[in-house]
C-alpha cells in the first residue's frame, strides 16, 4: 500500500524563538492556520514522503518548492498513465524522478541519475 504525506518548512530563520515546529503536515491545518502570517504562498517550501510497502520513495532529503513539486509529479504521473512512463526534475535541484511501466502490474519509480536516490 502507497502511503503520501506533504510537509511545510516552516521559515524558522526569519522568525526567532517560533513555538512552530520546523515542519509542518498539511493535514494539521489547525497550525497552518496560524503559521499562515509567517508563510510565502507562492514560495512554500517543503517535502513529499511516499512510500510503499513501508519502504521509502521520496523523503525530507528531496525537500524543494512544494506547490511545483505536487505540480510536477502530477504531470509526470499524468505522463505515465497515457504512455506508460513519465518524467521531473525536483522544481529547484537537478534530481530527476521517473516512472516507468514494468510488465502489465508492475512500475518502477526511480529517484536521482540511475537510481542514485532510490
Amino acid at each position: 500500500m502507497f502511503q503520501v504525506q506533504t510537509f511545510i518548512y516552516f521559515p524558522v530563520i526569519r522568525i526567532k524563538n517560533s513555538s512552530f515546529p520546523a515542519e509542518i503536515p498539511v493535514d494539521d491545518t489547525a497550525t497552518l492556520r496560524n503559521a499562515e502570517p509567517y508563510l510565502d504562498f507562492e514560495r512554500l517550501d517543503g517535502h513529499i514522503e511516499l512510500t510503499y510497502q513501508g519502504q521509502p520513495i521520496l523523503t525530507e532529503k528531496f525537500g524543494d518548492f512544494i506547490k511545483e513539486y505536487w505540480d510536477y509529479l502530477l504531470q509526470a504521473i499524468q505522463s505515465f498513465m497515457k504512455k506508460g512512463s513519465g518524467g521531473m526534475s525536483l522544481p529547484d535541484q537537478p534530481i530527476p524522478i521517473t516512472i516507468e511501466e514494468q510488465g502489465s502490474n508492475w512500475v518502477l519509480m526511480t529517484v536521482g541519475d540511475d537510481g542514485e536516490y532510490g
